[in-house]
């Protein structure tokens, strides 16, 4: 099931005041460093499961949410499972990327949309911290959760402010 559609949301509580989370700080890493070694760890991984054909035991019709996609400086991750799964003519898919800066949630959505012609939503929120959000759901389509590089590394711990640490909300 395959449409040229592409849904952004926009669920970001404005509760910070500051930059959410350091992005700028990533995009000047990435700039410098040339290189990302998790990623690097994760299409290692991602290979390992293609090689064991992971496809295979995958449902047919899925949505992949990815959380804390990172923009285009993560998307090689999930391009490369879809890319495995739309290869096996039994899979369709459907994409959402959600991040805390609505410009990588934007951009990740954006690049899936283009590069496979799939239906990719983007949400904005604070999925570590903040209430459970709305991820879009696809009629029929199996959920599939995935959370590639060092996304969970960037949990902050809000228990000093009264609220829920991440572990909690997970």
């Amino acid at each position: 099931m395959k449409n040229k559609e592409l849904v952004i949301y926009g669920t970001l509580e404005r509760r910070f005041n500051r930059i959410l989370y350091g992005g700028y700080a990533w995009d000047q890493y990435i700039k410098h460093s040339k290189s990302y070694g998790v990623t690097n760890s994760d299409l290692r991984a991602l290979d390992y499961a293609i090689d064991g054909k992971i496809e295979s035991r995958l449902p047919a019709n899925l949505h992949i949410v990815e959380y804390g996609p990172g923009g285009t400086s993560g998307v090689a991750k999930p391009q490369k499972l879809i890319e495995t799964l739309l290869k096996d003519e039994k899979h369709s898919v459907s994409y959402t990327s959600v991040d805390i800066l609505s410009r990588f949630a934007i951009e990740s959505a954006q690049t899936i949309h283009d590069k496979f012609n799939l239906k990719a939503d983007a949400v904005s929120c604070d999925f570590m911290t903040g209430a459970r959000i709305r991820v879009p759901e696809e009629n029929d389509a199996t959920p599939l959760a995935v959370i590639f590089g060092g996304t969970l590394a960037n949990a902050p711990d809000s228990r000093a402010s009264g609220e829920n640490s991440s572990k909690k909300n997970f």
